[in-house]
């Protein structure tokens, strides 16, 4: 009893003095916001109930309560319970009859938004928060905190919506005005930076999002501790960040702290729901299904056991299903989308994206199941939810990552009803599906600036283009039309569509005569700046010594860097729209303007690769056609063998006459099953632009009938008939006929010194690839130069610096050196220069690097193990050196495809040179080197294709335009004009003064 008098007194004695005081209702207010502030909703909650109990409230008392008791029901995630309260306060603030303070109504507003955005209710949230902006900017002559609360609930809402222009912009408003009134370093700052990444994740611009999530981070740290509530949600997205970019083990990291810290802070919270649902996809995405799964069924778990339903369910059932899909059991997969389609028509409403995206997938298994009526009637029902009209503009589409997906499964249904139904009318109606599809596709692609986010989106659609070729295709074989061999051509070209072929058209700036020059050129040094310091900052972590104090300004600098790069890109798009859509956007390729650029018997050969089968394009000057073929294990398997046993040095060098025999009937099956149908006439050249599974064939090798004899250097090679050159697309190639060097200087050589305590000393087989000196390279170098003058680089003079500074003003580049291929960071492979006695070089020259010069050379030959090697991105191709110098601008390129021998190469190129100085084309100097190669040849196993097929031509195929005299010569003859002038003219004056005489 004492006890409890002890307790009793002094709160009894509190509440009198605040009684006498008349302040007990605003005290109680004061400490509820104090309870939220420390992450306390449900004590917060026990003090408002106590407030209203209090005699002396006022009505203004009540509604700042009311909105209270709102906010920490909405952070404990009872969203029906809050939104009543804020209704109450609203309808208070309509009657005259309660006395609410006006500043109190856009607060509710606010609030009210707040509330149905977390809620799910996004068209509501715009409802709310459009009011009380409306209301802000009619009364306040400044902006206020919750002006910025007001524009980022409004962002987010936008960005539930898919409607990213719209949420950027309020997003942006609402960082503009946290900086103005609190600093950089304040947390409604990190709000809003949280707030764009979401924004940049859906364009994907992973690394952009990464970049103000770790600033979020940093500034709740600082400002809140390790283990604050706040921190779990820049914690999951950047997990979401991670998951887009693939790297699913690192986002469970992530999804795994936010979790941890919403259990310590908030363990009834939904958040917890969307990690462990996280955590499943993350698995699902690493083929461990079964882990998925348990994961899953956590967060059902945790989400039945809330209060009240939550959307994040519908979500938790769409991933149940996405793992019934992978096991084949469509029926079970649709059973879960219809719980996901039912719990979001009620937290979501019926007309939400998210719904859509759950319609197309349950019509995709439907189509599975054979139920083509059903998938269809799903499928339209998507395209309803999202607006879909036949005359709509994919530019002004909104939610377009889902609205691209939807318009794919609807062809797809299409398409698969037409196998059954044979009815055209549903091939056509399938098309303009697909193609408006990969309109929005790329359109998203315009969107991003950043190159992996390309690449990402890349390998995300490359379905889309697969199905699309495929039922031009049918049309084609149909009707016989060739308007449908165009439309499956462009349908090809576009989902080859690269950076480089982009950097080629923004290379093109004399088409822009408004545009200032360093506007052009200002997007390249803010690359190279970043390039620059990304490559110290990775050099500066693998130090030996602890560089985290170095590190931090770095990664600072980059992400001001970073900054003002998109910044800078907003503004070209603003002024310079015309060039920004040049550069950027995506158009049509014009197949007629294509055709008049093929000479007259020059062929191209496009491949076009999707799931079983090749689709082979023929395109001459004046016909198209196209053919399927059928991509079996036993084309496979013979392709294994054809690469094995022309470029692996083991299998070649163990037993050189099996190797022979092998490649000999390998090589002619490859001609009849890939090509030899195509080629109907003979022709002066052929263009040959690989798809995936061709990537790592050499044509040139190809037999077009059996070889006669076990003599290599008389068999009937197809690049006898035809001199062979490699394009990425039809369109890069275009794009690259019209490029011609402008380089004051004729060739410059590279050929690098090495240490021989790297490793032993190289012999005639020595491949290009070991860091041992090349004896062969150093010969050809020396034999090259007789044939082509110039600057030759060799020895010390050899290095990274003077190739860097000195490559822009030459018309030839050659490198005789090693070469590295990085696989993992294909901008990393490099080549070795050598060493150099200045600081801060590395003497390694990487494909990220040569991106960045701007090369003026028509040609480039690259003497080199693996310099046309390297990993292949779909719609890129292989991502190899020779790539980098494309995409630098360089026309033509020769390659090396494996490790080429050292001896037999250096041989090989003078030839080359010899032919070119002639005035051949690239590929017909190539060829006729080959041919001197095998004359010349005594041993039959040196005659192998392994010794001197290796070096391939990418580009263009024109000779290269060399001067008729050097620069010393023709200034000789003008001096010499003009002294002549002036002497005719002085003997004209003598001549006339004697007759004047």
């Amino acid at each position: 009893m004492q006890c409890i008098l002890c307790l009793v007194i002094p709160l009894t004695l509190t509440t009198l003095a605040y009684t006498q005081s008349g302040q007990e209702p605003e005290k109680y207010l004061q400490t509820a916001e104090t309870y939220l502030s420390e992450n306390q909703p449900s004590e917060a909650i026990a003090f408002i109930d106590s407030l209203f109990t209090l005699p002396s409230r006022s009505d203004s008392i009540a509604a700042r309560a009311y909105i209270v008791k709102a906010r920490a029901l909405e952070r404990l995630g009872q969203y029906s319970q809050a939104s009543s309260m804020v209704d109450t306060v609203l309808s208070w603030c309509h009657h005259e009859t309660h006395n609410i303070p006006a500043f109190i109504f856009p607060e509710a507003l606010h609030r009210s938004a707040s509330i149905h955005n977390n809620w799910g209710k996004y068209r509501t949230a715009l409802s709310m928060g459009r009011e009380g902006l409306a209301w802000l900017k009619k009364d306040q002559s400044e902006p206020s905190l919750l002006n910025m609360n007001m524009y980022m609930v409004l962002g987010s809402s936008f960005y539930r919506l898919y409607q990213s222009d719209s949420s950027m912009y309020y997003k942006e408003q609402a960082l503009e005005l946290a900086r103005r009134v609190y600093g950089n370093e304040h947390r409604n700052v990190a709000r809003t930076l949280n707030n764009l990444a979401n924004s940049y994740r859906d364009l994907r611009q992973y690394d952009r999002a990464l970049d103000y999530l770790e600033q979020v981070i940093s500034i709740e740290k600082e400002a809140y501790g390790e283990n604050n509530r706040w921190l779990s949600v820049p914690y999951y997205n950047r997990g979401l960040n991670l998951e887009s970019k693939g790297a699913f083990r690192e986002a469970i990291e992530n999804f795994e702290l936010s979790k941890h810290l919403t259990e310590i802070n908030n363990p009834r919270h939904h958040y917890l729901g969307a990690d462990f649902r996280k955590i499943g996809d993350c698995y699902f995405k690493l083929h461990e299904y079964g882990e998925a799964k348990r994961y899953y069924d956590h967060a059902l778990t945790f989400l039945n056991s809330l209060p009240d339903i939550h959307y994040e369910l519908a979500q938790v059932w769409h991933s149940y299903a996405k793992v019934y899909e992978k096991e084949e059991d469509y029926a079970q997969a649709i059973s879960c989308l219809d719980s996901a389609i039912r719990i979001a028509n009620l937290e979501l409403g019926k007309d939400h994206p998210w719904v859509a995206t759950y319609w197309s997938d349950r019509a995709y298994y439907c189509v599975h199941l054979n139920d083509f009526q059903t998938g269809n009637s799903n499928a339209r029902t998507a395209l309803k939810i999202l607006g879909y009209e036949q005359d709509f503009d994919p530019v002004t589409s909104i939610a377009k990552n889902i609205y691209y997906y939807a318009l794919a499964i609807a062809g797809y249904a299409a398409w698969q009803e037409y196998q059954i139904a044979d009815d055209s009318s549903l091939l056509h109606k399938a098309l303009i599906y697909y193609e408006q599809s990969i309109a929005i596709i790329q359109q998203l692609r315009q969107g991003m600036h950043n190159e992996n986010s390309r690449h990402q989106l890349s390998s995300e659609t490359i379905e889309v283009y697969e199905h699309a070729v495929q039922v031009c295709y049918a049309l084609y074989e149909k009707t016989g039309h060739i308007k449908y061999a165009e439309h499956a051509l462009r349908i090809s070209e576009k989902s080859k569509i690269s950076t480089v072929l982009e950097a080629l058209l923004g290379q093109q700036v004399q088409g822009f005569p408004n545009l200032p020059d360093n506007v052009a050129w200002r997007e390249n040094d803010l690359h190279q700046h970043m390039n620059d310091l990304s490559e110290k900052m990775h050099q500066t972590r693998h130090a030996k010594v602890n560089m985290d104090s170095l590190i931090q300004p770095m990664k600072d600098s980059l992400f001001g860097l970073r900054q003002e790069l998109y910044s800078f890109l907003d503004t070209l798009k603003r002024f310079y729209p015309r060039y920004h859509h040049h550069k950027y956007a995506a158009n049509n390729l014009d197949i007629k303007k294509l055709q008049s650029q093929l000479n007259s018997g020059q062929v191209a050969l496009e491949f076009f690769d999707a799931d079983s089968l090749i689709f082979l394009f023929t395109v001459t000057s004046d016909h198209i056609h196209v053919r399927r073929l059928i991509r079996g294990d036993s084309l496979e398997n013979t392709i294994h063998k054809f690469i094995t046993h022309l470029s692996n040095r083991d299998s070649v060098l163990a037993d050189p006459q099996t190797s022979i025999h092998t490649l000999a009937a390998c090589g002619y099956s490859l001609y009849k099953n890939l090509i030899d149908d195509s080629l109907t006439l003979s022709g002066k050249s052929l263009l040959i632009i690989p798809d995936q599974f061709e990537s790592r064939l050499i044509f040139d090798v190809f037999l077009t009938n059996n070889p006669e004899s076990g003599d290599p250097a008389t068999w009937p090679y197809l690049f006898r008939d035809y001199p062979i050159h490699y394009g990425q697309s039809l369109w890069t190639w275009s794009e690259q006929l019209r490029r011609d060097g402008y380089a004051p200087n004729l060739f410059a050589g590279f050929s690098p010194t090495y240490h021989t305590d790297i490793t032993s000393m190289s012999d005639e087989h020595t491949p290009r690839s070991q860091a041992a000196p090349l004896q062969g390279a150093a010969e050809e170098i020396r034999e090259i130069e007789k044939i082509m003058g110039g600057s030759i680089y060799s020895d010390s003079t050899a290095c990274e610096s003077h190739f860097v500074n000195e490559a822009g003003a030459f018309r030839i580049l050659h490198i005789s050196a090693h070469a590295f291929v990085n696989d993992s960071m294909p901008g990393s492979s490099h080549f070795l220069f050598s060493n150099c006695s200045r600081p801060m070089q590395d003497n390694l020259l990487t494909a990220e690097e040569i991106c960045r010069l701007q090369l003026n050379a028509d040609l480039a030959v690259l003497s080199a193990c693996h310099t046309g090697f390297g990993p292949l991105r779909r719609g890129e191709g292989i991502m190899s050196l020779g790539r980098a110098f494309s995409f630098a601008g360089v026309p033509s390129t020769l390659l090396g495809m494996w490790k080429l021998p050292d001896q037999s190469t250096s041989r090989m190129l003078p030839s080359f040179y010899k032919y070119l100085k002639q005035g051949q084309d690239i590929h017909k100097s190539l060829n006729l080197a080959r041919l001197e190669y095998l004359e010349k040849t005594r041993f039959i196993e040196e005659k192998h294709p392994y010794f001197w097929s290796g070096i391939i031509l990418y580009g263009k195929s024109n000779a290269v335009k060399l001067p008729s005299f050097s620069s010393l010569a023709i200034w000789i003859i003008l001096f010499v004009a003009i002294a002549a002038s002036f002497y005719i003219l002085w003997m004209y004056n003598q001549k006339n003064r004697s007759q004047a005489i």
